[in-house]
């Protein structure tokens, strides 16, 4: 046990943080560990980059609220990223801080200020979705394809028939019906492969990623509002989709 004397050093506070709490104490993803070391690769380069201060010689006041504006700063200017993309780096840091505050309470007055960091704001795309009868009647009429359901084609490639599957959206869940061809080049327009989501479900998920939820708090939360089970899996392969640097 360490005196009131001692404090840990910045390394040992990060490997503490990715092998105790993100591993062990909150079992998150691969996925999600796997962008977290992304952000702090993509720092730790940043304050050697840009202020010539190697990973051996970081300490806990180069994550003071002053570097990480700037790291902001750079993120947008430099290397352009998205709102969205700068607040999933921040939110991984504010994470980090947070275990900070907790383990190594010498620091708590670092850690305070930076988790008062706001999220930068962004606006949202608007999306239109189909409703629920615009859906299933879809679904249920003409099916997508060259020729009718007993028709043929002239290519040498032919139907195998159909395959069911069933997505989640803001309607609830459902099953439906996708075509399937011999040589597996068919791709579905409306619903594509390995989807299983609809509507503003990604959007939302990927909002919640952006704010610091993990991976199971997402899907305790979609289980909540919406009333269906979002894996963590396929939670990871939503996140998946905000672009990596």
């Amino acid at each position: 046990m360490r005196s009131s004397f001692e404090s840990l050093s910045i390394q040992t506070l990060i490997q503490n943080y990715f092998l105790q709490r993100l591993m062990q104490q909150r079992k998150v993803s691969y996925q999600t560990v796997c962008s977290y070391k992304d952000t702090f690769r993509l720092y730790l380069r940043y304050l050697e980059d840009i202020h010539g201060i190697s990973a051996t010689n970081v300490s806990i006041k180069h994550f003071e609220l002053e570097y990480l504006q700037r790291f902001c700063k750079y993120l947008e200017e430099k290397r352009k990223n998205k709102p969205v993309t700068i607040n999933n780096r921040i939110a991984a840091i504010k994470s980090f801080m947070q275990y900070v505050a907790e383990t190594a309470p010498e620091y708590s007055a670092i850690s305070k200020r930076v988790l008062m960091l706001p999220a930068q704001k962004y606006e949202s795309p608007i999306m239109s979705f189909i409703t629920k009868d615009e859906f299933n009647a879809l679904i249920k009429g003409k099916r997508l394809g060259a020729y009718e359901r007993s028709g043929r084609s002239d290519s040498d490639d032919h139907r195998n028939g159909y395959k069911r599957k069933r997505v989640n959206s803001h309607c609830g869940s459902m099953e439906i019906e996708v075509p399937q061809d011999r040589k597996s080049t068919f791709e579905p327009q409306v619903v594509k492969k390995r989807q299983k989501y609809i509507s503003e479900i990604d959007q939302k998920i990927i909002s919640m990623y952006a704010k610091g939820m993990i991976t199971r708090q997402i899907s305790e939360t979609i289980e909540d509002i919406y009333g269906f089970e979002a894996s963590e899996g396929c939670i990871s392969d939503v996140t998946d989709k905000i672009e990596r640097f």
